[in-house]
């Protein structure tokens, strides 16, 4: 007595997939999906998806030496970071809104790892970051006691420097996207790591972590080389291939498919294995029966049982763990 079922107990998880996926703005093709899906360890992403506009807001800004250059100073800065671009470009944004056609020209510019960002402006050095960019680069940064002053209550701090002075120092507020929450805690479950490739020095694991609730062990950052890298091949183009799963562009999108994928091959196999047990129980039973002359009470609603039993088992259980 083999139990029926085994198409049903992967093809239903599947619709499901595919109805979480259509709510999510993406798309599965089959079971291919999952078997190229099913496997991945990790996702990649950039920071300024995890933190778009809106979500890291302007606090405040505390100059240092004259006005003017002071203005200057962040004008430089805001060309540097809208060629850049990341989280801290919106921030720039709402700075210079009104004044983005008079932003100097970008010459070059490089990440210095955990420290920030270092560029050429109209001939000028310019300094992007946090107290060890000033430090590692001989600039004489603020007290100590003045920065935690104004880094109380969760702020994050961003120095502007230009040749060898600090000229203004941002306060930051991060906030979180709900949707993204939710989503990374869900890959964060499935145990798929997040690399976040950032410019920005405030952007940590523990910053993650603490916004959006996982754990810290589970992010890693791909700044500087490995950054630059990771851009490139992220923009590369590649030959044609078959789309076995499509997105509109949302990054919660491909999050949301990526963990269900992962769920549904791990659960997949527990189906098979569970199939398998109910195969050798109907077996043992029947030869049992057969050896002590007990074939006779095998009746066809005993089978209808037993099959309705395994049935119910392999499409109940998905339901059971999926959630979603």
């Amino acid at each position: 007595c083999v139990a029926v079922g085994n198409m049903l107990a992967v093809n239903l998880p599947l619709s499901r997939l595919c109805k979480t996926a259509r709510r999510a703005g993406a798309m599965v093709v089959g079971y291919e999906a999952i078997e190229q899906l099913g496997d991945v360890n990790a996702v990649l992403c950039d920071a300024e998806d995890l933190f778009p506009p809106g979500t890291v807001v302007l606090g405040g800004i505390k100059t240092f030496g004259n006005r003017a250059g002071a203005e200057e100073a962040i004008m430089a800065a805001s060309a540097l970071m809208k060629e850049i671009g990341g989280p801290l470009s919106s921030v720039f944004d709402q700075v210079i809104s009104e004044n983005e056609d008079a932003l100097p020209e970008v010459e070059k510019f490089h990440y210095e790892p955990g420290g920030g960002i270092v560029g050429w402006v109209d001939g000028r050095k310019v300094y992007i970051g946090n107290r060890g960019l000033l430090i590692n680069n001989r600039i004489e940064a603020p007290d100590r006691q003045e920065e935690t002053q104004y880094a109380s209550g969760n702020r994050s701090l961003v120095y502007i420097a230009v040749d060898a002075a600090v000229a203004a120092m941002l306060v930051l507020n991060y906030g979180a996207d709900r949707r993204k929450k939710n989503e990374l805690q869900r890959l964060e479950d499935s145990g798929i790591s997040v690399l976040v490739r950032t410019t920005d020095p405030n952007v940590t694991p523990a910053l993650v972590s603490r916004l959006l609730g996982v754990d810290s062990a589970s992010v890693g950052l791909l700044d500087g080389q490995l950054g630059d890298e990771a851009n490139r091949l992220a923009r590369e183009d590649i030959p044609r291939a078959d789309a076995v799963v499509a997105t509109k562009g949302r990054m919660e999108s491909m999050m949301s498919v990526v963990s269900a994928c992962v769920e549904h091959k791990r659960m997949t196999g527990l189906l098979v294995a569970i199939q398998c047990a109910v195969v050798v129980c109907g077996f043992l039973l029947v030869a049992f029966m057969a050896c002590f002359g007990g074939m006779q009470q095998l009746s066809s609603f005993t089978l209808f049982l037993f099959q309705l039993v395994g049935l119910l088992i392999l499409i109940g259980l998905p339901k059971l763990r999926g959630g979603r």
